[in-house]
């Protein structure tokens, strides 16, 4: 399916709500795994983002298509995909226990699978004690080591993942890094901001020194940095005038004005005027085929996907 069909099936679809049943719960999530298939990344994120579904539900709704066990359990699956996620989270002889225990009915709720679980993995003698004392670890019990750097959604993913394992235990992931993992992608974007500053400037050297004085004077430019450090529209308005067509600005300055809105991107403060970039940038390589590696060559270097 194209984007365009997720996106209809997507704002069609249900699961939440009064009325809700288990099979909708189950209708969304395969859309949602389908579409993690079959679409490219950025077309997937172009997804999730206009899907107006938090982070944290889109990663549980993508875990509970993903899973293959499920579909065949529709009759006996509760209406709720915060239940059905956490019977996903079992492993496949806690999941064909709880069915032979019944703990997995159209009505069970989500503490109870909890509580079943709870009881099981608890390992008893006979009479009911503890084989083995239970083990109290003070300060860390578990530290991860990041192998390569995981993008916002693989981030959102990660944390729901290890929360639902460590919760039956009664252990709480703590965050520490949270502001210094924001610092260090705000700090990352500075950097790319400023190359890009730096290769623009060496860029707009010519286009500069052709351009008449009168249009330097119309948008208020008193140098080069000025127009790498103008906003965009005052950017695009400069170089129009000066290429005097629409084709021709594509054909003279289309690569300057990638770079430029690249630029844009990692200056920006919110996280949708950087989606809003992105998507521009989206644009052009699917509207201008003679830009499109050229996108697809700022995306590699200075857009986080």
């Amino acid at each position: 399916m194209s984007l365009s069909a997720y996106q209809r099936s997507l704002s069609a679809s249900r699961y939440k709500g009064e009325g809700i049943s288990a099979a909708e719960v189950l209708q969304t999530a395969a859309l949602i795994a389908g579409a993690r298939a079959d679409l490219s990344d950025e077309d997937y994120e172009q997804l999730r983002e206009e899907s107006g579904i938090n982070p944290k539900v889109w990663s549980k709704l993508l875990q509970i298509g993903q899973d293959t066990r499920l579909p065949p359990l529709v009759s006996q699956l509760p209406p709720s995909y915060t239940t059905i996620h956490g019977i996903h989270c079992l492993t496949s002889s806690e999941l064909q226990q709880a069915l032979d225990d019944g703990a997995i009915r159209p009505t069970v709720a989500m503490a109870v699978i909890k509580r079943w679980l709870q009881e099981v993995r608890q390992e008893t003698d006979g009479g009911g004690a503890l084989l083995q004392a239970p083990l109290l670890v003070q300060g860390p019990l578990v530290t991860l080591q990041q192998g390569r750097a995981l993008s916002q959604m693989e981030w959102d993913e990660l944390r729901v993942k290890l929360e639902e394992l460590v919760g039956p235990y009664e252990i709480k992931c703590l965050y520490p890094l949270a502001g210094t993992l924001l610092a260090t992608k705000r700090k990352t974007a500075q950097q790319r901001a400023s190359a890009i500053c730096e290769t623009l400037l060496v860029r707009l050297q010519k286009s500069w020194s052709d351009a008449p004085e009168e249009l330097k004077s119309l948008f208020r430019l008193n140098s080069p940095k000025d127009l790498v450090d103008c906003s965009l529209q005052t950017f695009t308005g400069f170089y129009m005038k000066l290429a005097e067509s629409r084709d021709l600005f594509w054909q003279k300055y289309g690569s300057d004005y990638i770079l430029k809105i690249a630029l844009e991107f990692n200056k920006a403060p919110t996280r949708a005027q950087r989606f809003n970039y992105k998507r521009r940038l989206l644009e052009i390589q699917n509207r201008h085929s003679e830009y499109a590696s050229t996108v697809k060559e700022v995306f590699l270097e200075w857009i986080d996907l």
